[in-house]
């Protein structure tokens, strides 16, 4: 997966993005998207309709077959992986995530809220914040530290081109680097 991967896995920050990529990919508000914790990595994602019913992509716990759709979209792929077998699993088993654990997550949620510019924010401090711990020069905990500083030290904005973003990205990043130092 990579460092940063693991890193945004380990804060959940990879859920907190994926949050705001559903915000804006389905049109959904942010009180609307619920992540869900489920440690036996066999639900890959989860939709409730209107009616209250939920619909999930149920298989192994091999990303393989999510990325090869994916990938392949709307066509599935034969593969080798050993099909997922429902009487051995038993059970399924979902929990709330701890937002005062995980506090990434809920500063992504707070991205969202405060708005489009603060999601850049959100993911330039996160990218600086990564690196900095995988450095040595900021502990683990930090890392959500670092991302809220930048957070409430930003004053939101409408961006309009890929230059604006690119910008503000630049610049939080600057910021956040020399914070650290």
């Amino acid at each position: 997966m990579g460092s940063k991967v693991t890193i945004d896995s380990a804060t959940m920050m990879n859920k907190g993005l994926e949050v705001i990529e559903a915000h804006y990919l389905f049109g959904v508000a942010e009180n609307q998207i619920q992540v869900v914790v489920h440690k036996q990595s066999l639900v890959h994602s989860m939709v409730q309709f209107v009616d209250g019913t939920i619909m999930a992509n149920i298989g192994p716990a091999d990303m393989q077959i999510p990325i090869a759709y994916a990938l392949n979209y709307p066509t599935r792929l034969e593969n080798k992986i050993e099909p997922l077998d429902l009487f051995k699993v038993g059970s399924l088993k979902f929990e709330e995530p701890d937002l005062d654990k995980f506090k990434c997550l809920k500063l992504a949620y707070k991205a969202i809220h405060i708005g489009h510019s603060a999601q850049v924010v959100l993911n330039a401090a996160d990218e600086v914040a990564v690196q900095a711990f995988l450095d040595g020069a900021i502990t683990f905990t930090q890392i959500p530290e670092m991302i809220d500083w930048a957070l409430s030290n930003h004053v939101v904005r409408k961006l309009g081109t890929v230059y604006e973003i690119l910008e503000l990205d630049k610049a939080v990043k600057k910021a956040c680097l020399n914070r650290i130092s």
